[in-house]
């Protein structure tokens, strides 16, 4: 199997009979682009896309066909319907696409635990009308295009269910998910 866009071959890191996981580099030109999957028992597939420097993605777990953030305590437990966040808690929230990191992140491979790998473009987080500065986003440690947002529940958190979460890179706005706050 082999990906390619902007006329260059992807590295993938993750390929079954459902899914291929492949980075788009950070110097591939922005704009728009095709995406090229060839595998050797089909037809090539192509798509349109544009390559835009920041695209947040947040990653969501499915509960009670409700989408929830892919969100951690301080402690380092998943925050979820019966361990809902709490306003003053720290918190880090999981996604992709979050754009440039300095260093620049490796390519086709996990990022190393050190130096950090610090995003590069302003982030900040929104729970319902409430908006959060983040207090540090970076590329994931061992892990390959995971991103990561820490911040804290301050003044102004909504309380008693689930509210909408984004996180905003660079004026770009994520998804949407749920967060639970008690």
């Amino acid at each position: 199997v082999t990906v390619s866009a902007a006329g260059r071959l992807l590295p993938l890191y993750y390929v079954s009979p459902s899914q291929i996981n492949a980075q788009l580099p950070a110097d591939t030109p922005l704009g728009p682009s095709s995406l090229v999957v060839t595998t050797p028992e089909q037809a090539q597939v192509t798509a349109n896309f544009t390559i835009a420097q920041d695209a947040p993605g947040l990653f969501a777990l499915i509960s009670n066909n409700k989408a929830y953030a892919l969100v951690f305590h301080q402690n380092g437990t998943l925050v979820t319907e019966a361990s809902p966040a709490k306003a003053g808690e720290a918190l880090t929230v999981y996604g992709t696409g979050f754009g440039p990191t300095t260093p620049a992140r490796p390519e086709g491979l996990p990022v190393p635990a050190s130096p950090s790998f610090v995003v590069t473009d302003p982030a900040s987080v929104q729970v319902g009308t409430a908006s959060f500065a983040a207090q540090s986003a970076y590329a994931f440690p061992g892990a390959v295009g995971i991103d990561v947002v820490k911040f804290t529940l301050g003044s102004g958190t909504p309380s008693g269910g689930d509210f909408q979460l984004t996180v905003t890179i660079n004026k770009v706005v994520s998804n949407t998910v749920l967060l639970p706050i008690q």
